[in-house]
C-alpha cells in the first residue's frame, strides 16, 4: 500500500497509509493527553530542503516537515532521551509503545523524528519525510478535494494508493 500526503501545492510524501495514520494518531493522542483544559495542539506541514550533513542519517534533498506541538506539561530534559525507547512511559496507564512505534514508522519511511520540550511550556515533535520524487509529483491529480473524498487507485505495482490533499475552501 502507498500513502501520499500533499499539503496544498507542496511536495507529496509516499508511504504506507496505515502506518502514516498510526504515526499521526499516536502523536495527536499523546498531545491531547498532555494538554490541560484550555491547552492547545498545533500541527503544521511544509516543504524543507536539507543540505548535505544537515541532519544525521538523512541525505540532502527535498522533504516534507511536519510538526505537532502542544501546550502541555512538557517532558523533563532527563527523560527526553528515553521517550522513543520501547516500553518507556511516564503514564500510569500507558504501554510505552506509542512513540517507539512513531520512531520505527518514520525510520522505516526514510525519515527522521525529533522532540523538543520545556517543562511547563509543552512539547514539539518534528518529523521529516522524504518528498516523492519529482517525476512522480507530476502525475498526481491536481485537485481531489478533502482527504475523505479522495478516490483510490492502483499503483503500477498493484498496491493500493491514496492521495490526500488539504481541503480547499468551497464557494
Amino acid at each position: 500500500m502507498v500513502f501520499e500526503a500533499k499539503v496544498a501545492g507542496e511536495p507529496p510524501i509516499e508511504g504506507d497509509e496505515t502506518q502514516m495514520m498510526q504515526l499521526f494518531t499516536n502523536l495527536l493522542v499523546n498531545a491531547r493527553q498532555a494538554v490541560a483544559a484550555g491547552g492547545g495542539i498545533r500541527a503544521t506541514a511544509g516543504p524543507r530542503t536539507l543540505g548535505k550533513d544537515e541532519i544525521d542519517q538523512l541525505a540532502a534533498g527535498d522533504y516534507v516537515q511536519i510538526e505537532v506541538a502542544d501546550d502541555g506539561a512538557g517532558i523533563p530534559e532527563r527523560l527526553l532521551a528515553k521517550i522513543f525507547d520501547p516500553f518507556f512511559t511516564t503514564k500510569l496507564e500507558g504501554s510505552g509503545l506509542g512513540l517507539a512505534i512513531c520512531f520505527a514508522i518514520v525510520q522505516g519511511h526514510g525519515g527522521h523524528i525529533s522532540a523538543a520540550s520545556q517543562p511547563g511550556a509543552g512539547s514539539r515533535f518534528t518529523i521529516l519525510l522524504p518528498a516523492a520524487p519529482a517525476e512522480r509529483r507530476d502525475r498526481l491529480p491536481a485537485d481531489e478535494g478533502p482527504a475523505e473524498e479522495a478516490p483510490r487507485g492502483m499503483a503500477a505495482n498493484g498496491e493500493r494508493r491514496r492521495s490526500l490533499e488539504r481541503p480547499r475552501p468551497r464557494g
